[in-house]
């Protein structure tokens, strides 16, 4: 097989991002976030971004020692896209149909020969439809809330609105909401360890 694509999908806090950054350490995937391509347009861009200044950027994701980071422009935009602030700027300009088909196409580009997981809220559904493996994560709203809180360190009650608020938008949005895609296999992470639903994953890809 030339390519092998997994796509995982689901809100925040599911555990997408620990599920491919494992696939990518233990089994040798190519790890794609495309949710740090949205973080950077809203790090990029203090207002809107145009079509013509999208096309403007080159984009790549590269292997910087055992992690996958997000190079726009030739400039490594992991140390400024992870705060809360810039991921609701991102859903924010995720709305607009040119800036997510701009996503989508550079997402595409990307991923040539080789295994790729790829991860965000609309891959299988979207992105790579004909993936051979399509993921959809998902986990109760006060343990999500409770993981995030952990990783940027404050509290979770600060964070539960937040996601809510989040959640609403990508489910509602009139252009690729987040949704369950075709022929997808559902895991509720909730109370499962990192291990489990690894295991639950691997055991699809044999």
């Amino acid at each position: 097989m030339d390519k092998l694509i997994v796509t995982i999908d689901g809100p925040s806090g599911s555990g997408k991002s620990t599920l491919a950054k494992l696939l990518a350490c233990r089994e040798g995937f190519f790890y794609i976030d495309t949710g740090a391509l949205y973080r950077s347009i809203a790090c990029l861009f203090s207002t809107k971004p145009t079509p013509k200044e999208l096309d403007k950027l080159s984009v790549l994701w590269k292997k910087v020692n055992t992690e996958y980071h997000l190079f726009v422009s030739n400039r490594d935009m992991e140390p400024c896209i992870r705060g809360e602030e810039v991921g609701k700027n991102a859903s924010i300009i995720a709305k607009l149909p040119f800036v997510r088909e701009f996503v989508n196409n550079v997402v595409r580009e990307n991923v040539n020969r080789g295994k790729y997981v790829v991860e965000g809220r609309d891959v299988g559904s979207v992105i790579f439809p004909e993936a051979q493996v399509k993921i959809y994560l998902q986990a109760d709203l006060k343990e999500r809330a409770t993981r995030r809180a952990k990783e940027l360190h404050i509290q979770k009650d600060i964070i539960l609105d937040k996601i809510k608020e989040r959640d609403e938008k990508d489910i509602t949005r009139k252009d690729s909401p987040l949704v369950i895609p075709e022929g997808a296999h559902v895991i509720d992470t909730t109370n499962k360890t990192q291990e489990k639903v690894y295991t639950e994953v691997i055991s699809l890809l044999k």
